[in-house]
Formats: C-alpha cells, sequence, structure tokens
C-alpha cells in the first residue's frame, strides 16, 4: 500500500475470492459504491468493492478527517469516493495488463459525485479543494469518460467547430439550397472564414437580427398576415406584396431616397479604408442591380471588365462574386480573393493595414445597409405614413356620420350639436353665491322638500 495514501482506508475486509474481483476489474464490471454519514459531528464512510452479481466483496471503512465543526455528509462522501478509488487503483497494479480498466462508481451524495468527476479545473477557493484534487489525481489511473479521435490523433478538447461542420452543415446546405439562397455548388466560392470574423464581435442580438433577416422569418407583411397580425400583405411604403427580399428593393421614393444615401455612407467608407478603386466599383455596381436587376449591360465584353477589372486573377474573384450574387452581397457574403487582392494593393502603397480586417468591416458595412434600409421601412410602418393606414383611414372618413350640427338660421337645433354648441350661454350661468350677493338678503326658506323653488331663488329673473 503506498504510504501516501495509507492513512484514507482505515479498515479492508475481503469477503470471497480476490481473483474474482481482478478478473472482473480487468473486464470492467467492477463496481465501486460508497455511502457517508454524519453523527454527533463524526463522519464516516462504507465503500463496497464487488461484482456486479455480488457474493465477492472488499468491505472499506474510513473515518473523516478534520475537526468536529468542519464535519459533513458531503464531506464524508468524499472521503469514501477517494478510499474506493484508491483500492481500486491499487488492485489494478495486479493486472497483467497495461490498459487503463473501467469501473463504475457510485455515491449516494450527487454533489459530491459531480465534483469528483468534472473534467474543468478547480478552483483553490473550492470548498475540499485539497481532497476534490487528490480524488482527480487518483483517477488519472483509470480510463477516460470518453475519448474523441479525429483522423486517428487524439483531441484533448471538444472542437466545437468541427462537431458543428460534421453536424449542422449538411442539413443547413440542404435547406439554403431548397429556399434558393445558397445553391451547394456556391457554397465553397464564400469566404467562410472572413464572415466568422465578420459575425463573432456582434452581439447576440444583432446576429438574430441577421439571421432572421436572412432566411426571411422577421417582422414583414407576409408573416404578420401568416401571424393573423395584419388582414392584408402590404409594404407599407408602397402597398405591394412585402417579404425579406423586397424591403431593400422597394419602388417608393421614399425608400429609393433611403438607398442613395446608404450607398453613399458605403461610398464613404470605402474612401477612408483606402479600398481600391476596382473593388469599389465593382461591388457598388452589383450592389445596385438589386434594385435595378436588368441594368446590366448585355455585350459581348463581361461586365465586371466594363468596371475596371483587367486582372485575370481579380477577374476570377468578380465572376465567383456574380455566381452568389447581389443578394448575397447584401447579406455580408464575400467571395475567396476579395481580401487577398485588397492587401496586395495594401502592400503596393505602404501601408501595414489588414486585408482580412478591411474584408470583415466589409462584410459588416454591407448588412449595415440591409438593416437601414429596414429601420426607414419600420419607421414608417409604426408612423401616419404607412400607405396601409392611410388606405384604411380614406375607407373610414365616409362611414363616419356626425353626432350633431350647429343650429339652423331660424334658431332650430339640427340635432345635438358638438359639446361647445350644448354649453349655456356664459351670461346665463350665475352661482348661488354671486346670487346671494346681490339680493343681499337670504331667499326665505320654502320647503326641505322642494329643492328646485329653493334654488330658484337664487337665479336672475
Amino acid at each position: 500500500m503506498d504510504d501516501d495514501w495509507g492513512w484514507v482506508p482505515e479498515f479492508i475486509y475481503i469477503e470471497g475470492d480476490e481473483h474474482v474481483l481482478l478478473e472482473a476489474l480487468e473486464k470492467g464490471k467492477l463496481q465501486v459504491i460508497s455511502d457517508g454519514s454524519l453523527k454527533q459531528q463524526v463522519g464516516t464512510a462504507a465503500v463496497q468493492l464487488r461484482t456486479r452479481r455480488g457474493g465477492h466483496v472488499i468491505w472499506i471503512k474510513c473515518r473523516t478527517p478534520g475537526k468536529p465543526e468542519n464535519q459533513s455528509a458531503y464531506l464524508s462522501g468524499l472521503i469514501g469516493l477517494l478510499a474506493g478509488i484508491l483500492v481500486a487503483s491499487w488492485l489494478r497494479l495486479r493486472l497483467q495488463s497495461l490498459a487503463k480498466p473501467r469501473v463504475r462508481v457510485a455515491c449516494d451524495g450527487i454533489a459530491a459525485l459531480r465534483q469528483a468527476f468534472l473534467t474543468w479545473p478547480l478552483s483553490p477557493t473550492a470548498p475540499h479543494f485539497n481532497l476534490l484534487s487528490s480524488i482527480r489525481e487518483a483517477l488519472q489511473s483509470f480510463s477516460e469518460p470518453c475519448a474523441i479521435y479525429i483522423d486517428n490523433k487524439k483531441v484533448s478538447c471538444l472542437a466545437l467547430e468541427l462537431v458543428d461542420k460534421a453536424v449542422v452543415l449538411p442539413e443547413l446546405m440542404e435547406y439554403w439550397a431548397a429556399k434558393g439562397r445558397l445553391a451547394p455548388e456556391t457554397f465553397p466560392l464564400v469566404d467562410w472564414p472572413i464572415v466568422h470574423q465578420a459575425m463573432k464581435p456582434l452581439k447576440p442580438a444583432k446576429q438574430r437580427f441577421i439571421t432572421k433577416h436572412t432566411v426571411g422569418m422577421c417582422g414583414v407583411s407576409k408573416f404578420r398576415k401568416q401571424w393573423s397580425l395584419d388582414s392584408e400583405n402590404q409594404c407599407p411604403l408602397c402597398g405591394l406584396e412585402e417579404d425579406h427580399l423586397h424591403v431593400p428593393c422597394c419602388p417608393s421614393d421614399r425608400a429609393k431616397t433611403q438607398w442613395q444615401l446608404l450607398l453613399q455612407e458605403l461610398q464613404e467608407w470605402f474612401q477612408s479604408t483606402t479600398t481600391a478603386t476596382p473593388i469599389a466599383q465593382f461591388l457598388g455596381a452589383l450592389l445596385c442591380t438589386i434594385r435595378t436587376p436588368n441594368n446590366l449591360p448585355q455585350t459581348e465584353t463581361p461586365w465586371y471588365r466594363l468596371h475596371g477589372m483587367s486582372s485575370s486573377a481579380l477577374t476570377q474573384v468578380c465572376e465567383a462574386q456574380l455566381r452568389l450574387g447581389p443578394q448575397c452581397l447584401l447579406e455580408g457574403l464575400l467571395a475567396h480573393g476579395w481580401a487577398d487582392h485588397q492587401q496586395q494593393f495594401y502592400r503596393s502603397r505602404g501601408s501595414r493595414r489588414s486585408g482580412n480586417r478591411w474584408a470583415a468591416n466589409l462584410s459588416r458595412q454591407l448588412i449595415l445597409i440591409r438593416k437601414g434600409m429596414w429601420k426607414r421601412r419600420n419607421d414608417v410602418f409604426h408612423s401616419d405614413d404607412n400607405i396601409v393606414n392611410q388606405q384604411r383611414a380614406t375607407a373610414l372618413h365616409p362611414s363616419i356620420t356626425p353626432c350633431g350640427s350647429p343650429p339652423t338660421p331660424t334658431g332650430g337645433q339640427g340635432g345635438m350639436g358638438p359639446r361647445h354648441l350644448r354649453r349655456p350661454p356664459q351670461n346665463q350661468t350665475i352661482s348661488c353665491r354671486q346670487a346671494t350677493i346681490d339680493v343681499g338678503t337670504d331667499p326665505p326658506y320654502s320647503s326641505p322638500s322642494s329643492p328646485l323653488t329653493y334654488l330658484s331663488t337664487y337665479l336672475p329673473k
């Protein structure tokens, strides 16, 4: 027995054949069952190492170390787990195999069991830090709860990006292809590391906004009608049917003005970041095709060459971006190569700026254009300029009947007039106090049963 850990079990008794327990340990069928207790400020623990069928058992009894005021059932559970794990590790030393065996551990204290087998590092300020550290050190002689191997290489931590790529990505590509957003052959054209770099620093609320408006499940009139919030599917700016694709290409004058303003801000951003002129011209012209899709030149010369794209490598990037389409560009999906060409442009000017950072910021700027169009649409939706509200008001006004009319020239009342017409003339209104002052004496009291007669004495004749 190791002298460092010999103090933990105070009593060990073997019932049955020890070789049967060794065989169970080698086959991974050994069980360690611990039970800790606290009574009269004395903590104790009893442990069994047994096979599944029983009959062959190693009994362990131990007392919890520490002062009486520091004892607890949780501490007793921890010392029982440590004793059982240590005895199981001593049994392992008698095995001929070098493989690490598996042992099933059970304890009546769920808190002690969880803290003993958690994988993240312990805090030195955690309760019973020394005892928990000893348990985790003793567990190193046994096999791990699970191990992941990728390309025959053990992974020390769970790579969430690889898991998402293996589990989520295939279904996501099928969904996008079914919705017509990205075809499977165009998916590799997107510079996904740049998109990840652009989305990562955004707040969760803005990430959810981008996701909803990219998929189309947002507060446009199409879904407001499906959700029974509106009776008609009408754009608040132009009155046409509205979905998420209609928002940036709405034909109304207000949407056109907002679009020009946002494109002007994008051009100012191009100038502030020293973007290469051919790149700025191409991306700006491609964005304009969202509102004017038939504006592409119908000539034999490719459109991107008309905008100064002379380099063959840059031409390939333009072709890839054209295959993705202007809608993907508005969603911040850039093709491979923009960051590299901008990096080369920076180097040619002696600048130490990063092309990847420029591309990530460009992706966010493109998303801001979509958000700006939505904000303009939403402001109109909640204002009196909403064309749907104006149509409702126009249809409602003829059905409103006046509640009264002013007096006729002959003195007759045409009906119950407005509130200011129903008021009595000011010279006919007089208070009881003023009438008393004018008369100078109190009027005679007639009868409690005739209040009208009493009040009439105060009114002028």
